[in-house]
């Protein structure tokens, strides 16, 4: 009783090879690569995948499982990313629409830092699947990297705001408020990933510089004195003492100075000890 449209159709009701045996070998190599056939096996996956494509080349979820192969074989590999890459291009040059191939090419080309082909397969991604928040932040991420700030910020916006806790969108709605010089934006976001990420202690020294620059001093002392309670040295105490004397607290102010000279004498103590 479901509406299936004839595009649909077309594409559930596709035979996924004329002969089935590269479709028997695409299956176990999937088996070993996964581990679904009792063990993961790299390299009987490589054999029985790459003798899928050879008896059936266009058989392009086979292609697409070589490349997520090479991706195993060599996580973070430069050479690796490139080969892969290359497998995921041909998939969707065979299935234009198949998301998987889509997603696996757009993702290893942004990798290689080949910006506007990434553009283009991401851009092809959320037209087909707008509500995919993950392909949506890697598109305003790649939107950021070409420099179309207000773009990547269009795209980052619809990411937090259904995916609130999306840290990775909200540190580049960081930098894209930072090199605007809109402080105050800059501070929400912050405030945004500090609230989720309180141990971050570069976000609270962010934050911290944020309201000195807003003039907003006891704040700006909060954030700075709660990074002290993990872990202070000279200069973060002296930082803390300028805060203090910006918020016109004389008395902070010294306390902090004191403790900056006292850490600063007893780093200098222990480096004569050594001689």
């Amino acid at each position: 009783g479901v509406a299936v449209d004839a595009n649909a159709r077309a594409r559930l009701g596709r035979a996924l090879a004329k002969d089935l045996y590269p479709v028997f070998m695409m299956g176990r190599g999937l088996g070993y690569l996964t581990g679904a056939t009792g063990k993961i096996d790299l390299a009987a996956a490589q054999h029985d995948l790459e003798r899928a494509v050879f008896l059936d080349p266009k058989l392009y979820e086979a292609q697409r499982l070589i490349g997520e192969l090479y991706l195993r074989q060599a996580p973070g590999d430069p050479k690796a990313i490139a080969k892969a890459g290359a497998k995921f291009d041909y998939a969707v040059d065979l299935a234009p629409e198949d998301i998987a191939s889509l997603r696996a090419a757009a993702i290893a080309t942004a990798q290689q830092h080949n910006w506007q082909p990434a553009l283009d397969l991401f851009v092809r991604l959320v037209r087909l699947q707008p509500w995919d928040v993950d392909a949506r932040y890697h598109l305003g991420q790649v939107m950021w990297e070409l420099g179309d700030a207000d773009g990547a910020e269009r795209q980052l916006a619809q990411v937090t705001a259904h995916a609130p806790d999306d840290l990775r969108a909200r540190r580049v709605l960081v930098l894209i408020h930072a090199s605007r010089g809109d402080t105050r934006q800059l501070a929400s976001e912050l405030e945004a990933i500090a609230t989720r990420a309180p141990d971050d202690r570069d976000v609270a020294s962010d934050l911290a510089a944020a309201y000195g620059a807003l003039g907003q001093w006891p704040k700006a002392i909060a954030q700075l004195e709660r990074i002290a309670k993990v872990d202070v040295d000279a200069p973060l105490a002296m930082r803390i003492g300028d805060a203090h004397r910006a918020a016109n607290d004389l008395d902070g102010a010294l306390a902090w100075y004191g403790r900056a000279q006292q850490l600063a004498m007893g780093k200098n103590t222990l480096g004569y000890a050594r001689y």
